[in-house]
């Protein structure tokens, strides 16, 4: 063998890591993977609470105004597009109880 086929070959042989190095470079990514998952998996269970709690009452845990005026202004959209009708029933809770 030449001198110079000689001297690639340990050059290609040293730039190729050992099979141990590539096992611990794999299980580090793996772990880093894992690792950005779960952090991504618990913004986007915040990001849900936090909605949540920013569309419902603390006290009573029932849907709050801008719930229900979002959830309405997509109901006129739909009725609108799809030319239907809808009706909305507004209770105030002292009519109920009748002139006293």
């Amino acid at each position: 063998m030449s001198e110079d086929r000689r001297a690639e070959a340990e050059s290609s042989t040293a730039a190729t890591p050992a099979p141990t190095d590539l096992l611990a470079v794999n299980e580090r990514l793996l772990l880093a993977g894992l690792r950005e998952q779960e952090r991504a998996e618990e913004a986007r269970h915040l990001a849900n609470a936090l909605e949540y709690r920013a569309l419902h009452d603390p006290l009573t845990d029932l849907p709050n105004r801008t719930l229900f005026t979002g959830r309405l202004e997509q109901l006129i959209l739909v009725t609108q597009r799809e030319q239907a009708t809808f009706a909305l029933l507004f209770l105030e809770p002292g009519s109920l109880q009748g002139d006293q």
